[in-house]
């Protein structure tokens, strides 16, 4: 997911069992365990790509790179996207098991 610098972003647990979000690089602090129906918010306000996980589901990965708003060319596709996307964004945590035989865990 790409994102403009400054925006928040809200990881909501909407599975039956607990997640997290853990910065691979710890760059962003940790979230503690997010029940079903929680919400755990973190703010990127520096340009980079952060990798993060799932503590107890280290299958479940995921991507964010904040970029400058400036660095995009205005009207462009993707600065639309981008302001679209400057408040806040909403993330769901659902593990969603691998089909049998699909040669996941």
């Amino acid at each position: 997911m790409t994102i403009a610098a400054g925006t928040t972003v809200q990881w909501r647990n909407e599975d039956a069992t607990v997640h997290s979000v853990t910065g691979d690089d710890m760059a962003f602090s940790d979230s503690p365990l997010i029940d079903q129906g929680e919400v755990y918010s973190q703010a990127f306000d520096r340009p980079g790509t952060y990798a993060y996980r799932c503590g107890p589901h280290p299958n479940m990965i995921g991507t964010i790179e904040v970029i400058q708003q400036q660095t995009l060319k205005p009207g462009s596709v993707r600065d639309r996207e981008t302001r679209a996307l400057q408040e806040t964004v909403e993330l769901f945590l659902v593990d969603i098991p691998a089909a049998e035989g699909s040669g996941g865990d």
